[in-house]
């Protein structure tokens, strides 16, 4: 099976494809010209209402990508959408951000809400050991083959497979003896994720 490390949670992806969307134009003909429906703007005519709520969130986090990325910023550990309050959510080492993101951010927040949520390890430092994870191969007949951060960036997933006629569970309890991690660790079979119970219940 091919080793991969998962990246940042596909909602960036996802961000770029409702932004692709949105430019997408329904049209109602009539009278030999084309007209566009009244009172509907003409970026979100057609679309689900759920995805027009959500455009003010992708383009934000669209600008706080693009600033992340070219500053370089070490202490960024993601981004993700809270469909519930229609919030985006900004995942930072330690809470603080650098003066440049904190002001973007006090900008954005005049369109769209922006919760920013402190975590313990940055993106980098999660990606990179995800990287030695990977590295470790099989190991007492378990097959490490993904790892990456998790959606809300407090553990890093660990997808790992055994052979043999062992349930999911079983796969998980013998993958936690023997893969060990100054990180949290999530494990899951292949797609299948299984929380890591004896870590994250209570937090």
């Amino acid at each position: 099976m091919k080793k991969r490390i998962l990246g940042l949670p596909l909602i960036l992806t996802i961000a770029a494809l409702i932004v692709v969307v949105s430019v997408s134009v329904i049209y109602t003909e009539g009278d030999g010209e084309v007209q566009g429906e009244p009172g509907i703007s003409e970026s979100t005519r057609g679309l689900d209402s759920d995805v027009v709520k959500q455009l003010p969130m992708s383009n934000a986090a669209d600008e706080i990508y693009r600033l992340w990325n070219s500053a370089g910023y070490q202490d960024f550990a993601g981004i993700s959408f809270d469909n519930d309050s229609w919030t985006v959510v900004l995942y930072w080492k330690d809470g603080t951000l650098p003066t440049k993101m904190d002001t973007l951010v006090t900008e954005l927040r005049e369109t769209v809400p922006i919760r920013v949520v402190n975590t313990t390890h940055s993106l980098e430092e999660m990606q990179t050991e995800s990287k030695r994870l990977l590295g470790l191969g099989t190991m007492d007949g378990v097959d490490v083959n993904e790892a990456g951060p998790n959606g809300d960036f407090s553990a890093i997933r660990v997808g790992i497979d055994m052979s043999g006629d062992l349930t999911p569970e079983q796969k998980i309890e013998a993958a936690r003896q023997v893969i060990t991690s100054t990180y949290p660790l999530e494990f899951m079979v292949t797609r299948e994720l299984v929380p890591n119970r004896s870590r994250w219940d209570d937090s």
